[in-house]
């Protein structure tokens, strides 16, 4: 398995690229399935972070690692959800992925979804059982990010499923706080039709 500078091995660059028939090539030729670059990705990362469905099918039918980490501990499914890959989030369910693994800032698939407004992908690890009140290293839930990034239909896809409107992170801020900083007025309409608590406390301070 020759390398580049980053330790990318051809089985990394054809799984970027898409090359389904070149990695099936490869790896009738021997090459290692999970060898890892600088950062610890394989090319399972690789492709399923850039939505090649069929590489990924590939690469698990040959035994790849589902649930291997790179350097901050994000999973495929991780990527690929961040990503909006919809399908691929499916097939990595459909083969076991581990659906609430959580990264080094305990950020799960769903939190990605969320953060990047990816409803069609929440919905499906809703669906599939994702921890819909898992939080990160800073206590924030999905619908924090859905209400920081003013992702409204995400936002309501979360409270449908029974989301806690009123969680509080590590500044004890609600995302009513925080739809209301960032200006998301129809985030913050949608908490409020919903029952959102408006006199909760933040812990955070600011200047007169």
């Amino acid at each position: 398995d020759a390398v580049t500078k980053d330790n990318w091995t051809p089985l990394h660059i054809a799984a970027q690229k898409g090359h389904e028939s070149v990695v099936g090539l490869l790896l009738d030729r021997g090459a290692s399935i999970d060898a890892v670059d600088k950062d610890n990705w394989t090319s399972l990362h690789i492709a399923a972070g850039n939505g090649h469905e069929s590489v990924v099918g590939l690469l698990l039918e040959r035994g790849a690692s589902i649930d291997a980490v790179q350097q901050d501990s994000g999973t495929s499914l991780h990527l690929a959800a961040w990503n909006g890959h919809e399908s691929v989030v499916g097939l990595l369910l459909e083969r076991r992925a581990s659906i609430d693994a959580a990264n080094n800032d305990n950020w799960t698939s769903l939190h990605f979804a969320a953060q990047e407004g990816h409803e069609s992908v929440a919905r499906l690890l809703l669906e599939r059982g994702a921890s819909i009140d898992a939080v990160t290293n800073r206590n924030s839930t999905s619908l924090h990010l859905a209400a920081l990034n003013g992702h409204e239909s995400v936002a309501r896809l979360l409270l449908e499923r029974g989301a806690s409107i009123d969680a509080v992170d590590k500044d004890n801020w609600t995302s009513l706080h925080i739809a209301a900083e960032k200006g998301h007025e129809s985030v913050a309409r949608l908490l409020l039709e919903r029952g959102a608590d408006t006199m909760i406390e933040s812990v955070r301070q600011y200047p007169c």
